[in-house]
């Protein structure tokens, strides 16, 4: 398993944030794309500088978010698959394995059979496309606790939005290149089960990791104040990691808290220092 850089002082950039990363033993990094961050350093660097960013520091690219995203449909959709190929040449090149996308969790109305396919369409198209650069999709569903609040009062009818809903999206949409992003919140949250990671045994997966306040409840759960530092909270972080790694799984850990100000402007070496010696010491035990 790989410690994923994240959660460190955002005075930091991308150079930094590798080379300190790199120096406190963190494993790999993701690259802001759909924010420009990627876009913005090969305005004045090359690929090849940017690929050795990650390398002398011990670093392995991680899952990119380049777009598309499951709202855009139609035309739009493919303009976006258009748009985005240049920037999937350059993730390949610097050895990226994982492009991430999100799913709806929730719908203006019970979702059909017609709503299943053209989510299942859409990303098998763009699953066909990302195994040409050899990178895999990886779907984030979101837990049901959000529906509401981010989606619209209307959007009120669960769509993607547990475990078991996301396996059955990844089994409809059936090409090998295809799996999850398990986030602890969005797993508790939607009522799974530790024994149920074992239903994502040889999917490809990337992981959002942390703990959940002691108290919090399913129904009520805020997805930024509930989120805590691993061995605050209440779930058994350890038992989920080491069902997963008995499963085969050997990928990136992302911690994801959300933003806390005490990390976000933390000394640039004591902040990183902070969550990597709480995440190493949980990864070690599983």
């Amino acid at each position: 398993m790989r410690l994923q850089i994240a959660n460190f002082p955002r005075r930091l950039d991308l150079e930094a944030r590798l080379a300190i990363g790199g120096a406190l033993g963190f494993k790999s990094s993701s690259i802001g794309v759909l924010d420009g961050e990627m876009d913005r350093y090969l305005e004045t660097h090359g690929v090849e500088d940017l690929k050795r960013a990650f390398a002398r520091n011990n670093i392995t690219l991680a899952n990119v978010w380049p777009g598309p995203l499951y709202e855009h449909d139609g035309e739009l959709w493919e303009r976006k698959l258009r748009e985005v190929r240049p920037r999937l040449e350059v993730i390949a090149e610097l050895g990226g394995r994982q492009i991430g996308i999100n799913t709806p969790m929730c719908w203006p109305k019970e979702p059909a059979e017609y709503e299943w396919n053209w989510l299942v369409n859409k990303y098998r198209e763009y699953a066909e496309m990302l195994a040409q650069y050899g990178l895999e999709l990886v779907l984030e569903y979101l837990g049901p606790h959000l529906a509401a609040p981010i989606r619209g009062s209307l959007a009120v009818y669960p769509f993607v939005d547990n475990l078991n809903r996301a396996l059955a999206l990844v089994q409809r949409i059936d090409r090998p290149n295809v799996g999850l992003i398990l986030d602890v919140m969005h797993w508790w949250a939607g009522g799974s089960t530790h024994e149920e990671l074992h239903k994502a045994k040889g999917l490809p997966l990337a992981l959002h990791f942390f703990d959940i306040r002691k108290g919090a409840i399913r129904e009520t759960a805020h997805d930024r104040d509930d989120r805590v530092m691993p061995g605050e909270g209440m779930v058994d972080l350890v038992e989920f990691l080491r069902i997963l790694k008995q499963d085969g799984f050997d990928g990136d850990v992302l911690p994801e808290l959300i933003g806390p100000e005490e990390l976000l402007e933390a000394d640039s070496w004591e902040g990183p220092k902070k969550i990597r010696d709480v995440y190493l010491r949980i990864m070690e035990q599983a």
